[in-house]
């Protein structure tokens, strides 16, 4: 009634701040974009997760330093607040086994962290996981995938140069088979990690091959493999 009474023409027309986005999430909808033309599929997971998927089925111990527990769990599926991303794509491919091979997944999403300077004793870090499921490795498709989101970010890829490229090296992920695996380092720090993912630690009794990205079968073995990429 009052913007009748004063006229809607009268009204000055200006865009609200809240429409403006983040730079953050800027970047997410460039890499979710690049991501879905190279063929993968966005799936989005929970956030909530169980303690034995965080740490256990991922080969990791919990120093306590790490996930954000939750005191009094609504059931044993939402015990921690992820700490990464692949446990959800994980259990995402087994629980869709039965789909048609390849599968190509990918998920932009937030990961807690605990923090001692932050106010509310954590913070949130914005991560990228993908994973690749087929009759093969795949390994060379999410390398290929690392190296094309840097690409598009801008970030040359300059072997041993920790001053402004990227180069991968030898990593040693406990969830990823020996061998079959690599640290992103971005300016010296590392961000991320690519690999075969571990068939111990694979949720679901699969037979298939995965690759996955972080920070992932009609065939009759199951030697995964992943790549985990950390904060965007």
């Amino acid at each position: 009634d009052v913007a009748i009474a004063f006229g809607y023409n009268e009204i000055p027309k200006r865009k609200p701040m809240s429409l403006k986005p983040l730079p953050l999430n800027e970047l997410s909808d460039l890499i979710r974009s690049e991501i879905a033309m190279t063929g993968f599929t966005e799936v989005l997971t929970w956030i909530l997760c169980s303690y034995k998927e965080n740490f256990t089925m991922l080969n990791r111990k919990d120093d306590k330093s790490t996930a954000v527990i939750v005191g009094n769990p609504r059931s044993a599926d939402f015990e921690a607040v992820r700490t990464n991303l692949l446990p959800g794509i994980l259990k995402t491919i087994a629980h869709n086994r039965d789909h048609p091979k390849p599968i190509k997944i990918y998920e932009v999403g937030d990961v807690a962290i605990l923090d001692k300077l932050k106010d509310v004793g954590a913070i949130s870090r914005r991560q990228l996981a993908a994973l690749y499921c087929g009759a093969n490795s795949g390994f060379e498709l999410i390398h290929s995938l690392v190296d094309r989101i840097m690409e598009v970010v801008g970030t040359p890829f300059i072997p041993g140069d920790e001053s402004t490229g990227y180069y991968i090296k030898h990593s040693d992920e406990p969830q990823f088979l020996p061998g079959r695996q690599a640290s992103i380092i971005y300016k010296g720090k590392h961000i991320g990690n690519f690999g075969i993912v571990h068939p111990e630690y694979c949720p679901g009794a699969m037979s298939s091959i995965l690759n996955g990205l972080k920070r992932h079968e009609q065939a009759s073995r199951w030697p995964p493999t992943g790549i985990m990429n950390k904060s965007i």
